[in-house]
């Protein structure tokens, strides 16, 4: 009945609002519990119990670099989510993404070297700052070409992240699109280029857009090779994994789509394959491993209610990193948590850094515990907007859906924390 009550229910402005929404690591023990191996031989982590305490936990958040953050090891601004109020007391789950070196011969001089090392420096930066905590982004997307030892590398470098302090992962296996056409931020592209799937012109300006319009393109979210490595860490390693497996709702590109021989909107194209992805975790991986695949950014599916539904209905977790529909979402936002208590994660894809961050809290807060029907207006990271409540901390609000007691805190933190053993 869930299905049918969400798809009724989010014709609000939830799904009505386009949105545009940014070498083996250094040993660490900090920022988990005590950790160990289990029966079989694979380590077990999970964040410290005191993160249970906390006002909130922001599951997709990433850095800005400083060499003088850590005794003149490159590691995480933290001054921004240092500046927060007691009151906002929350905790960070920093998602490194060095696999865009991908791109490497793309990126402006400046940026050349940003992602050399990054897991290393998130790593860092958990090791000594209490309130965060690192997932890395996997090498093998970058140093390895797909082939039939592939996912077994793959596999290998995963569990040794975790040995080294990592309690989760990141991927971008969706994204062909960067705000302003930059090349750079196209990793289906880049990846297929690395592996020499497609065939570009030498001196092309768009590389990465040439590629994906060819037949012989391939899709991380479609190779099984991929999905044994998703099933491994989900399942064996028994860790979260934050995947931006589609592109975003505007995105101006176009690629091939293996599954229809046809050229289409890459946003199109990549959210089909996310929901395949899906429903492949749904059938082939334990319900409790399943919520450990956290689908990014709510998988870009705000506008489609039946795709939403879809997706979340094969018992996959989503992060909220869409601030401007759930700014205005209301009632409609209700009925989502309504339909799915346990599989959202708050999740706000804003960097440590940055000194809006208490404003930017404020505003998501009130979108989330806020009245329903009261508006207030917010100047944060995500610009000036308006926002009304969602009043989850009230099981029941005249003419909106009904939610579990405690959802708040559920949506919050403690759907995160659970998705650990």
């Amino acid at each position: 009945m869930k299905s049918a009550r969400l798809t009724t229910v989010l014709t609000g402005p939830l799904l009505g609002l386009a949105v545009a929404c940014g070498h083996s690591g250094s040993p660490s023990s900090a920022g988990t519990d005590a950790g160990g191996t289990d029966g079989s031989g694979e380590p077990w982590v999970r964040p410290p119990a005191e993160w249970a305490q906390a006002a909130f936990i922001d599951a997709h958040m990433h850095c800005g670099l400083s060499e003088a953050a850590c005794s003149g090891q490159r590691c995480c601004d933290f001054s921004g989510f240092a500046g927060l109020a007691p009151a906002r007391e929350g905790r960070a789950v920093l998602l490194s993404n060095e696999y865009w070196r991908v791109n490497d011969s793309l990126f402006e001089p400046q940026f050349q070297d940003y992602f050399e090392g990054l897991n290393d420096a998130y790593l860092a930066t958990a090791a000594t700052e209490p309130n965060a905590i690192a997932f890395v982004g996997l090498r093998c997307l970058y140093q390895e070409k797909l082939d039939d030892a592939w996912a077994a590398k793959c596999k290998a470098e995963a569990k040794n992240w975790v040995t080294q302090g990592a309690l989760g992962f990141k991927d971008h296996i969706g994204k062909q699109f960067e705000s302003g056409d930059v090349e750079a931020g196209y990793f289906l592209g880049g990846w297929n280029r690395f592996n020499g799937f497609c065939q570009v012109m030498p001196g092309s300006s768009t590389p990465n857009s040439d590629c994906m319009q060819q037949p012989t393109v391939r899709y991380l979210a479609l190779e099984p090779a991929w999905r044994e490595v998703l099933r491994y860490i989900l399942e064996e390693l028994r860790v979260p994994i934050v995947s931006h497996a589609a592109s975003y709702d505007g995105a101006a590109t176009t690629c091939y789509d293996p599954t229809t021989s046809q050229v289409a909107p890459c946003a199109q194209v990549t959210r089909e394959h996310q929901l395949l992805l899906a429903e492949w975790l749904g059938s082939h991986v334990p319900p409790e491993a399943r919520r450990r695949f956290i689908v990014a950014h709510m998988g870009f599916m705000t506008k489609d209610a039946a795709g939403l539904t879809r997706m979340l209905d094969t018992g996959v977790s989503t992060d909220t990193a869409r601030f401007e529909a759930f700014a205005v979402a209301g009632c409609a936002g209700r009925a989502l948590v309504a339909a799915y208590p346990k599989q959202l994660v708050f999740g706000t894809d804003r960097r440590v850094d940055q000194n809006c961050l208490p404003s930017s809290y404020d505003a998501f807060l009130h979108a989330l515990q806020g009245p329903v029907g009261v508006s207030k207006s917010f100047t944060s990271c995500w610009g000036t907007s308006d926002t009304t409540g969602m009043q989850l901390a009230d099981p029941k609000v005249p003419g909106c859906a009904d939610v579990p007691p405690g959802v708040l805190d559920a949506v919050l933190k403690r759907n995160f924390l659970s998705l650990y053993p």
